[in-house]
């Protein structure tokens, strides 16, 4: 009888070591996009995104399978610059057939440090299947993966963009397809 607590009492422990806390409060929407023929990044989070765990501890499989977020693009935040935002919101996202975007993380395949998550993102109406890359580390799990928003049907919304005169002198006649997507949160 000592002998299995014992057991059990190093199950635990060992699988607790292992586990991770998120904090739900931290999570958000990470977007870089890219400008000029440097590609300079432009940073950008939203306002209003709701995350939805199916676990708030455990591993990260346990956390991340399932999850969903679903994204108010109107709310755009380009790190406090109000003009970068009205740009963003009335020059592209004005233009596109749908102002939320969505993503549901399918599947996540790695460890408690590192992987991938099988996830399916709509975009502009859009549904793709992406894998991003996670890492956890410095106590957060950061999730990413490069898109081109062409392919979610979003070319005339992204042309009428670039093509803008304003946006043109803003990003030196150059503003990327390429958007970098994910999310990060707070971990224990």
């Amino acid at each position: 009888m000592k002998k299995s607590l014992v057991v059990a009492a190093l199950i635990f422990g060992a699988s607790s070591l292992f586990a991770l806390s998120i904090d739900e409060a931290s999570v958000k929407p990470v977007v870089t996009g890219y400008k000029t023929n440097q590609k300079i990044a432009v940073p950008m989070t939203f306002k209003e995104a709701k995350f939805s765990f199916k676990a708030t501890s455990g591993s990260v499989k346990e956390v991340l399978e399932g999850a969903t977020a679903l994204i108010d693009l109107n709310k755009v935040d380009t790190n406090k610059n109000p003009l970068r935002d009205k740009n963003m919101r009335d020059k592209f996202f004005a233009k596109l057939n749908s102002k939320e975007a969505k993503a549901l993380i399918n599947a996540v395949e790695g460890d408690d440090k590192a992987g991938k998550l099988k996830t399916t993102i709509t975009f502009n109406g859009i549904q793709r299947d992406v894998e991003m890359g996670y890492v956890v580390e410095n106590g957060k799990l950061v999730a990413k993966t490069s898109i081109d928003i062409k392919d979610y049907k979003a070319t005339a919304a992204f042309d009428a963009f670039r093509t803008d005169t304003t946006i043109k002198g803003l990003h030196g006649n150059n503003t990327w397809s390429e958007v970098e997507i994910g999310f990060e949160v707070n971990v224990k």
